[in-house]
């Protein structure tokens, strides 16, 4: 697996599909999820008024991005209400984007972490959970998938903690799965 730490804001991410979570008590729409919506001219923060979505724990929506973004795809999980949002949370939510993922075969994908204020979770510790999480959902033999190439999108601002929890996760996981991190830089 290879993971690329981007300071590249969502929209402008060039893979098979983009990914942001979203809470059931956050409105309007917040970090990632809140940049999609603007750039859909609101399509998501539509569907949640006429209660199509929700947010709740684990909801998850995929929708097409009309050529909004670079994208074609937009996927969405719902990560249910912000005091319940936890590193055991974080980790089933990011085990439950790759099993999706693998089902309808998208291997590169960009990703958002939610992470510090206003949420109980340190940029670092998160990332490292997560990529935790995607490691799970290839069960047994994940050292051998080295074809997903995962971006974990971060502002300027957090990315050496991100980076630092790629690099913590690939020092757990070594034996289990080979991980190889980078860092690209904003063009």
């Amino acid at each position: 697996m290879e993971v690329i730490i981007s300071s590249e804001p969502i929209d402008r991410q060039e893979c098979q599909l983009v990914q942001a979570g979203f809470f059931e008590d956050e409105r309007p729409l917040r970090g990632p999820a809140g940049l999609l919506d603007w750039r859909l001219n609101g399509a998501i923060s539509r569907e949640i008024i006429h209660g199509r979505i929700t947010g709740r724990f684990k909801e998850t929506v995929i929708i097409p991005s009309n050529e909004r973004i670079r994208s074609p795809k937009i996927l969405l999980i719902g990560l249910g209400l912000t005091r319940r949002i936890s590193y055991p949370k974080l980790r089933e939510v990011s085990t439950h984007l790759l099993q999706t993922l693998l089902k309808i075969n998208i291997l590169d994908f960009c990703c958002s972490i939610p992470h510090s204020k206003p949420y109980p979770l340190e940029c670092s510790k998160a990332a490292e959970v997560w990529i935790e999480g995607l490691s799970d959902a290839l069960g047994p033999h994940s050292e051998f998938r080295r074809d997903i190439k995962v971006r974990i999108t971060e502002e300027d601002q957090w990315v050496d903690e991100a980076l630092l929890g790629a690099q913590t996760a690939k020092v757990v996981l070594k034996g289990r799965m080979r991980i190889k991190v980078r860092h690209e830089v904003r063009h």
